[in-house]
């Protein structure tokens, strides 16, 4: 038994084993993710008077009250300047596991306030489990001052994807007790009615399914999303499966997104880890220049960092997120930091899921030969050699067969479906 479930690991860490350098892209993905999306942050919270601080469970029930601002600017320059060498690959590991408590310790003065953002969860998740992956073995300083790395490691990678199922699983099964699969109600239109009358998240897209969307439409959106939230489980067990489901997840979260003005980037970022981003940059011109500039970034200096991130947040404090500046002024406010982090990479990581998917099929098909279309040509026809050749040079992945009309093949291929064999 114990050698069945060592097979089981051995598969399954096998399964989530990817380039070092799909692993450091993953890696500065988090770092700009976290830049662009958290900071500023925490700041805000001392803003509020002590009487509304009422802890969760963790680390804010060893304070009486909410923490002075002097404090909460130095968590957030903390974080600021951990992300910073977590982008550039200094000390990569210790940088990304100090950052994940940093962010434990910001998030619960902001939970003590009011909601829990499991986004935020997700993201801490990441943070803990990649950090043991080798993903500072690439485009780092750490690589480039020759530091002792550890190897590249799968499980950190599958650990993710286990506890990312439960965490989905969490959220999908209460749905399915609640009544969302009860064909007499519509939970999703109910969200979405909340959403744009009472929170006051108006959105075209959001009127537009309101008043047109039929009810048979609202509950086959209700048993998607749990059916969709209870499969991450499952999927976990394959990277490749992993990866399909979060390809479909992305269209779901980018719909809740457009109606209801919600982003889930932190889910997005964390789909985002299974994605093999080496052979998405070498297939996408427009990526072709990332492995430049990350390898400039992985010149920076310690005290490079410390600098930079103290300057960053005195950026964050006076004006704003710098990338909120840049987009405001290159589009006038069409385009807002959640579409940047979560729209753009969910486009990757649904394309990442269709090739993944549409490799699989083709290997499928390599393995029967039956499910490949077989094409009859004429032998002596040169026109028709010619045609087969082009055929042949752009079928990368084999799998369209070829028979002359003369050849055994091609008579039998004949006979078989009953044409005549005097060609």
């Amino acid at each position: 038994m114990s050698d069945g479930r060592g097979a089981l690991t051995r598969w399954i860490f096998e399964e989530y084993r990817i380039s070092e350098q799909s692993l450091a892209m993953s890696r500065v993905h988090v770092a700009f993710a976290l830049l662009v999306m958290v900071y500023p942050r925490y700041v805000w919270v001392a803003g509020f008077p002590s009487s509304f601080f009422a802890p969760t469970p963790g680390l804010g029930m060893f304070f009486t009250g909410l923490p002075p601002r002097w404090l909460l600017w130095l968590i957030l320059t903390a974080a600021i300047t951990l992300t910073l060498a977590l982008l550039v690959g200094w000390h990569a590991r210790a940088a990304g596991l100090a950052l994940a408590a940093v962010l434990l310790v910001g998030n619960t003065f902001e939970y003590s306030l009011g909601k829990i953002n499991h986004d935020d969860l997700l993201l801490v998740v990441v943070l803990l489990t990649m950090s043991f992956s080798g993903w500072e073995r690439r485009y780092s300083a750490d690589a480039r001052r020759g530091a002792r790395l550890a190897p590249a490691a799968a499980w950190p990678l599958a650990m993710l994807a286990l506890l990312a199922g439960f965490a989905m699983f969490s959220a999908g099964l209460p749905k399915a007790m609640a009544g969302w699969l009860d064909p007499a109600t519509q939970s999703a239109q109910a969200h979405l009615l909340r959403n744009y009358h009472v929170l006051e998240r108006p959105t075209w897209l959001g009127r537009l399914a309101l008043d047109h969307v039929p009810a048979v439409g609202w509950e086959a959106l209700d048993w998607t999303t749990v059916g969709l939230e209870m499969s991450f489980l499952p999927a976990a067990l394959s990277r490749r499966a992993m990866l399909t489901v979060c390809g479909i997840a992305v269209f779901l979260h980018a719909a809740i997104y457009l109606t209801m003005d919600i982003a889930f980037w932190g889910n997005v970022v964390t789909y985002a880890m299974f994605v093999d981003w080496s052979r998405v940059v070498a297939r996408w011109r427009l990526l072709a220049a990332l492995p430049g500039w990350l390898e400039v970034l992985s010149r920076a200096k310690g005290w490079a960092i410390l600098v930079a991130g103290v300057a960053l947040t005195m950026v964050y404090g006076l004006i704003d997120n710098p990338v909120v500046l840049i987009l405001r002024a290159v589009s006038q406010g069409r385009v807002t930091r959640h579409s940047l982090v979560m729209l753009v990479p969910a486009v990757l990581v649904a394309l990442a899921a269709g090739r993944s998917l549409v490799e699989r099929i083709a290997r499928a098909r390599a393995r029967d030969p039956s499910a490949h279309p077989l094409l009859l040509f004429d032998g002596v026809c040169g026109l028709c050699s010619r045609a087969v050749d082009f055929v042949l040079a752009h079928d990368r992945r084999a799998v369209v067969r070829f028979a002359a009309l003369q050849s055994t093949a091609g008579q039998a291929a004949l006979a078989r479906h009953g044409l005549p064999s005097d060609y």
